[in-house]
């Protein structure tokens, strides 16, 4: 994909979104290829980054280095949520941005803006209607890395070989097997940051649905790919407990 004009610099706020969400603090990396897909040369991503610095919604800091991963190291500024509402209100950055996040204070009723009991109830209502009340809850990850809950929800699309990502590839791959961070970490290579609350928060599943699907300790995560309504009921979320949170 070839971008034109004002696309480039909507291009790398939209992986600067994507990178915030991976990172704990301000500071968040960009690769060359990986995040930016050899968009940009390194003077054209600077130029690009001082527009943004004058927005005063991200500051560029230093060029990819071993130490930074061979990331640009970007400083996240306390106008970014602010820019991103006026991109927002340009209906073509919306439509170039349609399967991001809207600004968080923003009011869009999509799949990322619905409560995790809004999403439960509409999925259990849709299996309400089949005659087995057993069929599971289940979750997919797609080859473009959208979570997809039972076809219907998509809870969130890690970054690309990112924390988030890394580590939900690793579980999915292995559900219902415990693993701890150190397990984790050796497996991806990588260290991991964040703890797996965090992680499993930043990849859609929050409240009810973290229940569900993942089983998290101090040390130790496991996730599971399948859940039945039988399943719910011993976790106490029986379905007139949702039904009770939909009606309020």
């Amino acid at each position: 994909m070839a971008l034109h004009g004002k696309e480039k610099i909507w291009y790398v706020f939209d992986r600067l979104i994507d990178a915030r969400e991976e990172t704990v603090g301000n500071i968040v990396g960009l690769h060359p290829a990986d995040d930016l897909n050899k968009h940009f040369s390194h003077s054209d991503f600077i130029n690009l980054m001082k527009k943004l610095e004058q927005e005063k919604a991200a500051k560029f800091i230093s060029l990819p280095t071993a130490q930074t991963y061979l990331k640009y190291q970007i400083k996240i500024l306390p106008g970014f949520d602010a820019y991103h509402k006026t991109l927002w209100a340009d209906p073509q950055y919306r439509e170039f941005s349609r399967n991001k996040y809207p600004p968080k204070d923003l009011e869009v009723r999509n799949s990322n803006t619905h409560s995790n009991n809004e999403i439960v109830n509409q999925i259990d209502s849709n299996a309400s209607t089949t005659s087995d009340k057993s069929s599971p809850y289940t979750i997919t990850y797609s080859t473009n890395r959208d979570i997809i809950l039972n076809g219907l929800m998509v809870l969130s699309r890690p970054t690309f070989n990112g924390e988030n990502d890394l580590v939900f590839s690793y579980l999915f791959k292995n559900p219902g097997k415990s693993f701890s961070k150190k397990e984790i970490e050796e497996a991806i290579s990588q260290k991991i940051a964040k703890d797996f609350h965090k992680i499993v928060e930043n990849l859609g599943f929050k409240g009810d649905l973290a229940k569900m699907f993942f089983s998290i300790s101090k040390n130790d995560v496991m996730f599971r790919n399948q859940v039945s309504s039988d399943d719910l009921v011993r976790m106490g979320i029986s379905l007139v407990h949702l039904n009770k949170t939909k009606a309020t």
